[in-house]
């Protein structure tokens, strides 16, 4: 049984200061559906009642395909991109002038990618938060954002977090016995935490005789075949965490997680992190997660 224990009785402070602004004039808290691990909130699509999946750890934002076709009036094609997931690279449509009514607000999208969402309209990822501050409930099923003067994160940050060297997506640092590892922060990861085999070798959490539950996964590109098992005990942030559940490829498949070529042009900062792999619901399900995603602070409080 996953447990989680905390050594310091001072975290949920962050928690009741932004509910205070929330309460008057900053945001309000939007319910959301879990859906495999996966945030849902309802939308409006070109005036078409619908859903979008919010995943902070994808580098794009994405529309579904079937929507563009069905519901295209005003919509235009953009140029053709490839496309990065944790199976493989692929090239893709984007499409711009997309209307839609999220957090109560009409707007229009641009430079969405097309993809199978499986029935939602589209997929908000890091790009749309990054002019805002997020938080999200996990245990009580919302979330909300506010404007980034709402809080300075830099007073109440609880996790180590750095941008990743070959992305722009946040790494976070958990720490496993002595050894220190960074991994992305992914809201639309809905295991535990997933990391290439060979690492999991390297660490020396598997060998021949660990048992395994076979299971898959399936990326914005395709699927592959995994096995998961359960390491004892975990540090993320001030919380330790217990019986916790590590996904790898299974033998002969390959992810693209951990160390990555560079995207062109991007300089490999100072202050960033090789990731290791991927953290997502199955940890974060049990915190409250505030997150500026372009200054990479953060917070979680398990309520």
């Amino acid at each position: 049984m996953f447990k989680i224990f905390c050594r310091n009785a001072h975290t949920s402070a962050l928690f009741i200061l932004i509910s205070l602004y929330s309460n008057s004039v900053f945001a309000e808290w939007i319910p959301f559906d879990l859906k495999n691990g996966h945030i849902i909130i309802d939308i409006e699509f070109n005036g078409v009642e619908s859903t979008a999946m919010l995943d902070t750890g994808a580098e794009i934002n994405a529309v579904s395909i079937l929507y563009v076709d069905k519901y295209n009036e005003g919509i235009e094609k953009g140029r053709k991109i490839r496309v990065k997931g944790v199976n493989g690279v692929m090239q893709r449509q984007t499409y711009r002038n997309i209307p839609v009514n999220i957090f109560g607000a009409d707007v229009e999208l641009d430079n969405l990618v097309e993809a199978g969402l499986g029935g939602h309209a589209i997929l908000l990822g890091a790009p749309f938060f990054r002019n805002l501050i997020v938080q999200i409930d996990y245990p009580n099923s919302r979330l909300q954002v506010f404007p980034k003067k709402t809080i300075d994160l830099d007073k109440h940050e609880n996790l180590d977090i750095k941008r990743d060297k070959s992305s722009t997506l946040p790494n976070v640092k958990v720490t496993v016995g002595d050894a220190n590892i960074w991994l992305t922060l992914d809201t639309g990861s809905n295991g535990g935490i997933l990391v290439r085999r060979e690492f999991a070798k390297k660490m020396e959490w598997i060998n021949e005789e660990t048992a395994t539950l076979d299971g898959s996964m399936s990326g914005i590109n395709s699927s592959s075949y995994t096995e998961t098992f359960n390491i004892p005990k975990l540090q993320f942030g001030p919380y330790g965490l217990e019986n916790i559940p590590i996904t790898i490829p299974a033998e002969g498949e390959s992810i693209m997680v951990g160390k990555r070529e560079r995207a062109g042009g991007m300089r490999r900062l100072s202050a960033s992190k090789d990731s290791k792999g991927l953290l997502g619901y199955d940890i974060l399900k049990h915190f409250i997660l505030t997150i500026d995603y372009s200054s990479y602070k953060a917070h979680i409080v398990a309520p």
